[in-house]
């Protein structure tokens, strides 16, 4: 590491960098390598689920589902049609009236 004093500097040398890439490849035996590979399987399988919800359930949310929303529809046309039958009256008690003072 060297200074420069009139600047308040401080420069490191790049001598690490020079040892980095002097250095060989590491060569790893066939043993090392499945070993490696198995944990990373295993670590896979851990993380994998391994049984999700039966068919049978599945389809019986999915009837259910399809039950509500069509309960839903036909609740909104019931809505619908009553209001169009009886529309509101303006004067009703507990309606607001405009009026312009």
């Amino acid at each position: 590491m060297s200074s420069i004093s009139d600047l308040n500097l401080v420069v490191q040398q790049g001598g690490n960098a020079k040892e980095a890439h002097n250095t060989r490849p590491v060569v790893h035996d066939n043993s090392q390598l499945a070993a490696a590979l198995q944990e990373k399987q295993e670590a896979e399988k851990r993380t994998k689920v391994q049984h999700t919800k039966d068919s049978d359930q599945v389809s019986l949310n999915a009837k259910e589902h399809k039950q509500k929303k069509d309960g839903r529809k036909r609740r909104r046309k019931r809505k619908q049609a009553h209001h169009q039958k009886h529309p509101l009256d303006p004067r009703a008690p507990g309606r607001l009236l405009d009026t312009i003072a």
